[in-house]
């Protein structure tokens, strides 16, 4: 579907178009030792372009400024991370003693809510795991390996009780940070791996963080292993409308990608802890933006970290958009919701996305307006007998929201789950706001192959709450 290896000649016309709009253009190597300090000699507009390599961002992120540009040749690795070479082994362990600052257990933002509403954090079993909130993580071979809570839970195994089947293929072994003595235990045999653990640099992590600047671009990097708590990409602020194609976000303790207003395309969001992609102020979300567009990107295998999927956890979250096109995505094998809007989203188009086997809503418009759900294709024959308490298993789901068209999506539904619901629940936010009301449910092509009597369309509200709610017109 994405073609992010281009060639030299496609680069080369890459490097031509933004050439024509750069102030001037500087080339960078991996050997630099702080990058960012490079950046910030040169003036708004300068066009950065990075020559092939792993560029270690250990003491600092890169912080754009106004209309600059990033343009990445192919094999370009802008990694939050170092490499680990001293290995002894004590007993059944491979030890690691670290020599570089630890992160306690975070305790800011959303995870300070996640703490207070569920009472033991937002994670898949919020009483027994708290992994995901000691955001550093281990790789072996740029791979995650699962974080125990306890030595005496380091077996070498990557089944994970409570963890669906889904994620194993992409979690290898396990370990176990002791805080206090700073040394990392692990029975996986690191000779001959590239063995490499997250650096914290600050609260929000992430390789490229663009603050306020405006209007930038950044284009084909490698962004994998930061100790983040927004995204491995950030976009923030009044960004203007920046431009975001052609990168591969990966293996970022929380999220993908995260920002403000602006065109994101063509890029692969795939195995971070949390969340893919998408629009928004927290995780891995777009907000407060006005005719953003998030289109052509696949996203695949996040919330690897086992965060809350009811909550905020998946392959994206969208908020507060207005005139959002999300189109033509391919977002598959996520544990949680796919592509997400929550909260006063409006005027938002959902077109010719494919969706395959999310374990939540695969389709979720929430608490908002206007939005037009049309030819999307969802396959869903994902079975997990161990899913959380709080599990979609609604492949579009309307929930509280208004004035939205469902129609012309076709869904083959192989397991269980009900293919298009309607909800209507308590928000004790603003009752007489959110109501789902003025939707319409047309000319969609229902496959249910496991069972031809399950239910097509169905209903959810709390009737004391919302007597006046679901004015719905189904016609197929």
């Amino acid at each position: 579907m994405l073609n992010l290896h281009t060639g030299k000649f496609i680069f080369l016309l890459i490097i031509v178009a933004n050439i024509l709009h750069a102030q001037q253009t500087i080339t960078l190597y991996p050997h630099y030792e702080n990058i960012n300090d490079t950046i910030q000699k040169y003036p708004e507009g300068t066009l950065f372009i990075f020559k092939k390599g792993t560029y270690r961002l250990i003491n600092s992120a890169i912080y754009p400024k106004n209309s600059q540009m990033f343009v990445a040749e192919p094999e370009v690795f802008l990694k939050g991370s170092i490499e680990l070479k001293e290995w002894r082994k004590i007993g059944n362990y491979w030890v690691h003693d670290l020599k570089i600052p630890i992160a306690k257990k975070y305790k800011g933002g959303f995870e300070t809510e996640c703490l207070f509403k569920y009472g033991g954090g937002c994670t898949i079993d919020s009483q027994k795991y708290q992994g995901a909130f000691y955001w550093q993580d281990l790789f072996a071979n740029d791979t995650m390996l699962w974080k125990q809570t306890s030595l005496q839970d380091v077996d070498g195994e990557q089944d994970i009780t409570g963890w669906c089947s889904l994620k194993r293929e992409h979690i290898i072994s396990d370990y176990f940070l002791d805080i206090d003595s700073s040394r990392i235990y692990t029975l996986l045999d690191p000779t001959n791996r590239t063995m490499e653990f997250t650096v914290v640099r600050n609260s929000a992590g992430g390789g490229i963080i663009a603050q306020d600047a405006k209007n930038i671009v950044v284009q084909g990097f490698t962004i994998s292993q930061h100790a983040d708590t927004w995204g491995g990409l950030v976009v923030t602020g009044n960004s203007g409308y920046s431009k975001v194609m052609n990168n591969i976000v990966e293996s970022n303790h929380n999220g993908g990608i995260a920002g403000t207003a602006f065109v994101v395309r063509n890029n692969i969001l795939q195995k971070n802890g949390r969340s893919g992609g998408g629009l928004a102020t927290k995780s891995n979300t777009i907000a407060t933006s006005t005719f953003s567009r998030f289109e052509n990107n696949e996203i695949n295998h996040n919330n690897l970290c086992a965060f809350l999927p009811g909550w905020d956890a998946g392959a994206s979250k969208f908020i507060g958009n207005n005139r959002l096109l999300i189109k033509d995505n391919f977002v598959h094998n996520n544990y949680g919701a796919g592509l997400w809007t929550d909260h006063d989203n409006t005027n938002i188009v959902f077109q010719g996305n494919t969706l395959i086997n999310n374990t939540g809503a695969n389709l979720f418009h929430e608490i908002g307006d206007t939005a037009d759900i049309v030819c999307n294709t969802i396959d869903y024959s994902f079975v997990c007998p161990e899913s959380p308490t709080i599990d979609f298993t609604q492949l579009i789901y309307i929930s509280n929201s208004s004035n939205t068209s469902v129609h012309h999506n076709f869904i083959d539904l192989h397991g269980s789950g009900r293919p298009i619901v309607i909800g209507t629940s308590n928000r004790k936010d603003d009752d007489s706001k959110h109501c789902s009301d003025g939707n319409k449910i047309f000319k969609n092509v229902i496959n249910c192959r496991k069972d031809p009597n399950t239910v097509l369309f169905g209903f959810d509200w709390y009737p004391n709450y919302y007597e006046h709610c679901h004015d719905i017109e189904i016609f197929c």
